[in-house]
């Protein structure tokens, strides 16, 4: 399949800092809560050629006077995937996106507080320093931030010419195959859609952090049968939702802005791929809401 963004066996070289246009967001609302903090990573390849990047950034904060702060990078609460992280392909013009997510309050006995005032983001041979203002905390000794793995930020397909027929797809891993953890292989998320009447989908999307903790989250809503295959759609107030959905053949990437009521760390943000294999998720079915 004709991916612009995807791990290739024939590896190119590693992206430089010409080569990659570095944007920083923290995205209000989504990263926030719970004494938690982060922002999302883009890069951009800007060049002519494909080029790589790591699986994932590596982040260091900096002071006010760009001196490195003593904050390391930790474990994501859902990380199962093996200690090695495909470095990922960008052709000309792809982009990648990570999040990363740290604790802004004090909590912790004889805690401590770091004050950055930049960021330098590392991609492999890349790094590039921005002006960023966080707090980060954590037990003495022990400031950390988590970073998720690099995923296509759009997919660069024909898009779909009609909504998706009824049906479930899966959340995609870094490596282009499903996401999936524990003995039974669960999607670590699903997106269904249902046949609800001549006019409209009903669509839901269930999403794990996965272990250790299996945080979760679960939305559900309508799509116009008349809306095209890249739309938004927005959900509250209870808690700031805008999710974005695109439609590539039988891939679709799902764009997460907000919390949605979802628990802590879990982000549908991603790609997915259609798998009859896969039963859809209806929890409003089972309470008898839908």
């Amino acid at each position: 399949m004709d991916r612009r963004t995807h791990v290739s066996a024939a590896v190119p070289p590693a992206c430089s800092v010409a080569a990659l246009a570095v944007r920083l967001d923290s995205q209000p609302g989504r990263f926030t809560g719970m004494m938690h903090g982060g922002v999302e990573i883009a890069v951009r390849n800007v060049s002519d050629d494909p080029c790589t990047v790591a699986g994932r950034p590596e982040l260091a904060f900096l002071d006010a006077r760009r001196r490195p702060l003593p904050v390391g990078r930790g474990v994501p609460p859902h990380e199962h995937r093996g200690p090695v992280v495909p470095a990922r392909t960008l052709a000309p013009g792809a982009v990648e996106a990570a999040h990363a997510t740290w604790i802004v309050g004090d909590v912790f006995t004889n805690g401590i507080c770091r004050k950055a005032a930049f960021v330098r983001v590392s991609t492999g041979a890349a790094a590039t320093t921005l002006p960023y203002v966080a707090t980060l905390c954590g037990p003495a000794g022990d400031v950390t931030y988590a970073a998720a793995y690099f995923t296509a930020a759009f997919e660069p397909l024909a898009a779909a010419a009609s909504l998706p027929s009824p049906g479930a797809y899966a959340a995609e891993g870094p490596d282009g195959s499903e996401d999936r953890f524990g003995a039974a292989g669960a999607p670590r998320a699903i997106l269904s859609f249902f046949a609800r009447d001549a006019s409209a989908l009903r669509f839901t999307l269930d999403a794990t952090n996965g272990p250790p903790a299996y945080d979760s989250g679960y939305i559900s809503g309508t799509i116009p049968r008349a809306a095209k295959a890249d739309f938004h759609v927005a959900a509250g107030p209870s808690a700031p939702c805008d999710l974005h959905f695109a439609f590539y053949g039988d891939r679709a990437v799902v764009t997460q802005r907000g919390t949605c009521g979802f628990g802590a760390s879990v982000d549908a943000t991603g790609r997915y791929v259609a798998d009859p294999g896969v039963a859809p998720v209806d929890r409003d079915a089972r309470a008898g809401k839908s």
